[in-house]
This record gives structure tokens, C-alpha cells and sequence, in this order.
């Protein structure tokens, strides 16, 4: 059976490294009695990477997706599809997807589809479970090869956004609580190349649920922003986190029942970052031991959905990932979405 494998990553983090301490001064929330390693003590994130504002997500996506190419062997002459999947975009309109592939000289002829997905922290994973699908599915007359699955992520601009308004007084003590969340993001590049397989490898099974019902508790609206109407956010952190657990508690049996997994039998546990409580949460929840599940939100905090990529491509630079182990992932977002993956190298 035809399934998708990984054949390649890439990543790269922002190159300023920024204290969350410096950040919690800056905004001055020291006015309100708030200790500057609040952050520090509440998630453990001691460090985020910013990059300068000039730069775009998609240049971020490119840079990663150049060094997946050259991990995997493949050239851009032989992606069939491109799909990009961060939360930010280069513009409006056209895709970020056509400036990736512009950037990469991907051969036009040959690429059949070309877009971007978007669901907030999830969205890498919904492209992976996008890409499957072609992969998958496609006959011999029209089958997708290669496909090529990036994002960038500039999520330091809302943290910019939201400290200035602390720093003018547009927000206040009010505040703090639901847009703590903001202080813990960073910016980052991931990309995978996708292929297909019948030798076993590949992911295995994608077990997913959603709650649309908790859409609020993680919100960036801007739209009317270049009409004057400021934007509307929160980062209810606390409250998202804890409902994810509880979905998390309710989906990981049946994710390792579909796979035919024991909790013993998982290799890696890549799970998104968010702080220290959720990540000791979820590796208890899904029964793996602590070993098996590394942590980067310390120094590269909370990098959306350049979480997943970012973390593979760290754990196959170290020389980590072998032939035949398994990879258990568990990916959420704002939403709330969650998704549990499979995948036997």
C-alpha cells in the first residue's frame, strides 16, 4: 500500500535571540506589579527568536525549504506541489505558496498545484494530511511524486503589536491575562519533502478532532486594519491549554489503537511547544517517557506551525531518527484543532 513518507526537512530560527524577561519589561508591565520572569515561571520559556521586520514568512518558508531539498536528494524540478502553511502570509493575494516556488525555480510545467493552508498552529499538519491524500490517492497517470510542505512564521509582529499597546496605554492591567500567550511566540522556517512509498514507511494513520466552539480563546482579527479599526486579540492560554489536554486525554487511546501502537513502542513523541505544564501534561497522557519527547520552547519558545518542522529537522540533524522507529506527533491550534500522526521511518 501507497503511503507518504518524509524524505527531507529544513529549518531555520530567527537569528535574535530575545529574553522573555526583556520583552515583560519593555511593555511595562512592571507598573501593574507584574514580575518580569512571569513568564520564566510560568511556562518556562526563558528565550524567544525574533527576526527583523523586513522580513517575510515566505522568505523564512524558502530558506527552509532549500535545505530540505538538499537533505533529501531531490530537486526542485521534481516537486509536483507546493503547499505553504504558516499563519502568516507575504501578501493578500497571490499565495505565499507561488513565491516559495518562484524563489526555488520550481518547474511550472511540472507543478500541479500550488497554494497555501492556513489553520493557525496546526496548519503544517494540516498540510501534511493534505499532501497524504494526494499522495495517496493519485494514479499512475497523474500521481503527485514530490511535494513540498513550508511555512515561515513572524509571530513576534503580534507580540510587537501587543507590547506597544500595554506601552501607550491603549490596554491595560486588564489585559495581561489573556494576552500573556503573546510573549512566548517566535518566528522560525520549516519544511518537509513528501514522498510516496510502499515499503512500509511513511505515516501510518492521522487521528483528528475539532472544537470550533473555543474559536475566541486564541484570536488575531486585523481585517479593517487599513481602514483605522484596530485589532482584536487574545491569547487565553491557560484556558486553550487546558481544553486541549482534556481532548488530548480523550483521542490518545484511539490514536494508538488505530495505529496499533503501544505506548512502549513509540520511538519519539514530537509535540507542539507551548511551555513546560503542557508538554509534562501530554508526555503523561500519551505514556512515553520524558526522554523520548524533546523540548525546544525553553530557548526558541512557542514557534507555531513551525513547531513540527523545526523539531524534526533538529532530531534528524542529531542523527536521532532510524530506520524503522516510530514517530508519535500530536498537533493542536487555535480552535480548537487537534491531530494525532503516526509515522514509521
Amino acid at each position: 500500500m501507497i503511503q507518504a513518507t518524509i524524505e527531507g526537512s529544513g529549518a531555520v530560527l530567527a537569528p535574535f535571540e530575545v529574553t522573555t524577561r526583556e520583552l515583560i519589561e519593555y511593555a511595562g508591565l512592571d507598573k501593574f506589579g507584574i514580575s518580569p520572569d512571569i513568564i520564566e515561571e510560568r511556562t518556562g520559556i526563558t528565550h524567544v527568536r525574533h527576526c527583523e521586520d523586513s522580513v517575510l514568512p515566505g522568505d523564512l518558508a524558502t530558506e527552509a525549504a532549500k535545505r530540505a531539498l538538499t537533505s533529501s536528494g531531490i530537486s526542485a524540478s521534481e516537486i509536483d506541489m507546493v503547499l505553504y502553511c504558516g499563519i502568516e502570509r507575504n501578501c493578500t493575494e497571490p499565495a505565499t505558496a507561488h513565491f516559495v516556488a518562484s524563489d526555488l525555480g520550481i518547474d511550472p510545467k511540472r507543478l500541479q498545484y500550488c497554494w497555501d493552508i492556513a489553520n493557525a498552529c496546526h496548519g503544517f499538519t494540516a498540510g501534511l494530511i493534505t499532501a497524504r491524500k494526494f499522495l495517496k490517492d493519485g494514479d499512475d497517470g497523474d500521481a503527485i511524486r514530490y511535494v513540498l510542505l513550508c511555512t515561515g512564521e513572524r509571530s513576534s509582529g503580534k507580540t510587537k503589536v501587543i507590547i506597544d499597546d500595554f506601552r501607550s496605554g491603549k490596554i491595560g492591567k486588564e489585559r495581561i491575562t489573556d494576552t500573556m500567550g503573546a510573549f512566548t511566540v517566535g518566528d522560525a522556517g520549516g519544511a518537509m519533502i513528501l514522498g510516496r512509498s510502499d515499503d512500509g514507511r511513511g505515516i501510518k494513520a492521522i487521528t483528528n478532532t475539532n472544537n470550533p466552539r473555543f474559536a475566541e480563546l486564541c484570536l488575531w482579527q486585523d481585517f479593517g486594519l487599513d481602514r483605522g479599526v484596530p485589532p482584536r486579540y487574545a491569547m487565553k492560554m491557560p484556558q486553550i491549554c487546558a481544553r486541549t489536554k482534556n481532548m488530548i486525554r480523550g483521542l490518545a487511546p484511539s490514536a494508538l489503537q488505530k495505529l496499533g501502537w503501544e505506548a512502549s513502542e513509540i520511538d519519539h513523541g514530537i509535540f507542539h511547544q507551548v511551555g513546560k505544564r503542557v508538554h509534562s501534561d501530554w508526555v503523561d497522557i500519551v505514556g512515553i517517557d520524558a526522554n523520548k519527547a524533546p523540548s525546544t520552547y525553553a530557548k526558541w519558545g512557542n514557534l507555531a506551525s513551525a513547531n513540527l518542522p523545526v523539531i524534526w529537522d533538529m532530531l534528524a540533524n542529531e542523527e536521532k531518527l532510524k530506520q524503522g522507529e516510530n514517530v508519535f506527533v500530536i498537533s493542536a491550534g487555535s480552535g480548537i484543532a487537534l491531530s494525532m500522526l503516526g509515522i514509521t521511518l
